[in-house]
């Protein structure tokens, strides 16, 4: 029998998943849609769309390989960032950082307390020894009570 659609080869039993259907579970990830929206957008466009636990499962797999794309890239960028702090002399391990967050809040009450009615925060490591500004750490901290000084002490490297 010869297939009409190209696999991506896995190491797990079973069949291997199509590469469209990987491709359209890291589309969905990359946009603001989900999954439903996405079965509602095939569906009007009278294709068939997959089974939601199918483009779940596909979704979950797709993001667990991003995270892992994600923190290797950064690792990388640290290693480089490393090697510049080598090159100049300087502490391998004295990395001077900005550091951006978001808060999810939906109402913003006071500039001098951010974050304030905020249950979730994302920060970012942006690293200034090279001019690239590569990001080289993230975080996100989820809690009841979040204020600045929690991510502060938290630190930003999972």
């Amino acid at each position: 029998m010869y297939k009409l659609y190209k696999t991506i080869p896995s190491e797990k039993p079973g069949p291997d998943p199509a590469a469209a259907n990987v491709g359209f579970a890291l589309g969905i990830q990359e946009t603001a849609i989900g999954n439903t929206r996405a079965q509602q957008l095939l569906s009007n466009m009278n294709c068939q769309p997959p089974s939601r636990s199918s483009m779940q499962r596909t979704s979950n797999k797709v993001s667990d390989k991003l995270v892992e794309l994600n923190q290797d890239d950064m690792a990388d960028k640290l290693e480089i960032v490393k090697a510049v702090n080598r090159k100049r002399g300087a502490l391998k391990n004295e990395i001077n950082l900005t550091v951006d967050v978001r808060y999810s809040s939906n109402t913003i009450t006071s500039k001098k307390k951010p974050g304030q009615n905020a249950n979730q925060a994302c920060a970012v490591g942006i690293e200034t020894v090279t001019d690239r500004k590569y990001i080289i750490c993230n975080r996100i901290i989820k809690s009841d009570v979040l204020d600045r000084s929690m991510v502060t002490r938290q630190g930003i490297y999972n």
